[in-house]
């Protein structure tokens, strides 16, 4: 005897089945090929992508650093400007300090002569020097030159010159008679040494 195979199945049920595992089949193939390409789609755009971000923040960095060298340059030019500024202020403010002169002239002044004007000309170049123009009164011809001959004396004054000179009636004396006493008016130039 023979055996023989039966298939009580349904023929039907068996076509589906066989429909279904090909579905599958070729449905997983599909499914893995589109992550295939799905995954190569990703590795290259972010490999794309990151290029052109470079790029980007390349071409920011590059637009920052012009920014930045055109703010250098502008400060660059403020401080030339200022340099200028003080090389010019240099050349005209005197190289003495004026409490220097003043206590100068206050070590020479006798008690009987008084200044009651005093102007400092600063010349218009660096190597020009400074002029120095007094005005005042004295009791007598004696005191003026006293203080004449103790600025001339001076080193920081240098050309000592009687501009003028004349006798006028001043203020009322402290002596006993009260009578106003003859002064002399006087103006007097002479040039700073820059020592």
């Amino acid at each position: 005897m023979t055996i023989r195979e039966i298939n009580l199945v349904d023929p039907g049920t068996l076509v589906r089945r066989h429909i279904l595992q090909h579905l599958m089949f070729w449905g997983g193939g599909l499914i893995v090929a589109l992550a295939m390409i799905g995954g190569f789609y990703l590795f290259q755009s972010q490999v794309v992508f990151a290029k052109k971000s470079k790029r980007g923040s390349l071409q920011q960095m590059h637009t920052d650093l012009e920014l930045k060298i055109e703010e250098i340059n502008r400060l660059q030019a403020q401080m030339q400007t200022l340099r200028n500024q003080q090389n010019a202020l240099g050349a005209v403010i005197p190289k003495k300090p004026f409490y220097r002169i003043l206590t100068k002239l206050a070590d020479i002044m006798n008690a009987y002569t008084w200044i009651t004007q005093l102007a400092l000309d600063v010349g218009p170049g660096p190597g020009s020097g400074s002029m120095l123009k007094l005005t005042g009164l004295s009791r007598s011809n004696e005191d003026l030159g006293d203080f004449m001959n103790r600025l001339a004396n001076e080193p920081m004054f240098n050309g000592v010159v009687l501009k003028l000179a004349k006798e006028g009636a001043g203020a009322q004396s402290i002596q006993n008679t009260g009578a106003a006493v003859q002064q002399i008016q006087f103006k007097i130039e002479c040039s700073i040494a820059n020592s």
